[in-house]
């Protein structure tokens, strides 16, 4: 129902990961995500430039701005925000870092392995 938008109103959840790119599928326009018909052209403009900018330091100032007008819009409502951050042992390896983070969008820690001590 959410993908044909027949909801008054519903929960859900996500995660995002290093770059916020990542998250134009759920605010652009036309967006495959974007359950809530969420329409801002400015925010679709600010997209299109972040993704052609290089610069890190203006590229987290066109996102800033993607993040205050979704502030001002409210298309959702934040419940929370929870952070997370892993440490492994130094002898472990094996591990994927993903774009994305660590929630199943690659092989996780079941691609972790320790070399055998001779």
């Amino acid at each position: 129902k959410a993908r044909n938008h027949q909801f008054q109103a519903m929960f859900g959840g996500w995660g995002t990961g290093t770059d916020p790119d990542t998250s134009i599928n759920l605010w652009k326009t036309e967006a495959a995500r974007n359950y809530v018909n969420y329409s801002n052209p400015e925010v679709d403009k600010l997209f299109e430039e972040g993704r052609r900018e290089f610069d890190i330091d203006k590229r987290a100032k066109i996102y800033g701005k993607i993040h205050e007008l979704l502030y001002d819009d409210q298309p959702y409502t934040w419940l929370y925000f929870r952070n997370s951050f892993y440490g492994f042992n130094k002898d472990l390896r094996g591990y994927v870092f993903s774009p994305r983070g660590p929630y199943g969008y690659g092989p996780g820690f079941s691609s972790l392995w320790k070399p055998v001590e001779n």
